[in-house]
């Protein structure tokens, strides 16, 4: 047994040696110091952040700056804010000691209330708060990919809303969208009180939304899920739902409506502006008035 103790001993002091010759011995000596990286959103036109195993927060402030903080460093990793052409690159660098069991690293993202242009957030493994502590948030696109982790974005107006979700949890609330899609391979995506067109591929996984106005189109293709959709009284659409194995169901008293069991429905409500198209190879899709 001490022959095995000496041996972990040994082995845990090689990693922490090559820590300390990766990043310095300051840096060993700071353990759980932050780290900030400043740079100016002139002339730029879109910020790529792309993270993993941390928990981020995208904040709103009123600077001219963007801010990359980090907290509770295990020692060896870095923040970088880098600059190419009209991108702005947020990355986290993760160090040799990056299985030191001690916290989790929290990154700060601070954005200018002025900047109106294109974000992308990648998230590997971890948590992200976007936006949610602050006021309305207006941008062009928003792209999101979700490799496995959760995202929260709150109070946003943006035109083009993209989102990739291979595995993890996404959640939106108050955010309007001229145009979104939303591709599903695996995980659970929620809308709540969502304006815009609508478009979502569901391969296994689930799709809720809750939509405080109907301004667009609704595409919604579910391979193998489920998928809800809720409505207001008010809304104006036409709805055209199949499903060759599963069933779909409508709460709207629809004009000139054609049914087929649970597999096939057809039918106005209101004035039949916008389609509402819903195809169901296996699982269930809903339309639910809210």
């Amino acid at each position: 047994m001490k022959k095995i103790i000496g041996i972990v001993m040994i082995v845990c002091g090689i990693f922490i040696l090559f820590g300390i010759l990766a990043s310095g011995a300051g840096k060993l000596l700071s353990f759980g110091s932050d780290e900030k990286k400043a740079a100016s959103t002139a002339g730029i036109k879109n910020i790529d952040i792309d993270v993993a195993r941390a928990n981020v927060n995208i904040i709103q402030h009123d600077g001219n700056k963007l801010v990359a903080k980090i907290e509770n460093n295990k020692l060896t990793e870095h923040i970088r804010v880098t600059e190419d052409g009209s991108t702005m690159k947020v990355r986290l660098d993760h160090g040799p000691l990056n299985w030191w069991p001690f916290g989790t690293v929290k990154v700060d993202v601070y954005v200018p209330k002025s900047y109106n242009q294109n974000i992308a957030l990648s998230i590997g493994s971890g948590n992200v708060d976007f936006n949610r502590s602050g006021g309305s948030m207006s941008l062009n696109d928003l792209t999101l990919e979700i490799s496995s982790g959760n995202i929260e974005l709150e109070n946003l107006e943006v035109n083009k809303l993209k989102n990739d979700v291979r595995s993890g949890r996404l959640s939106v609330e108050n955010v309007t969208s001229d145009t979104s899609s939303f591709d599903i391979k695996s995980g659970r995506v929620n809308l709540d009180h969502f304006t815009g067109e609508l478009n979502g591929n569901v391969y296994s996984g689930r799709l809720s939304a809750d939509m405080d106005k109907l301004t667009g189109p609704v595409n919604l293709d579910v391979k193998s899920g489920r998928a809800s959709l809720g409505l207001p009284d008010n809304a104006d659409f036409t709805l055209d739902a199949h499903a060759a194995s599963g069933r779909v169901s409508c709460d709207f008293p629809l004009k000139n409506a054609a049914m087929n069991g649970d597999t096939a429905i057809k039918g106005s409500y209101g004035s039949g502006k916008y389609p509402i198209k819903l195809n169901v190879a296996s699982g269930r899709i809903s339309v639910n008035d809210r």
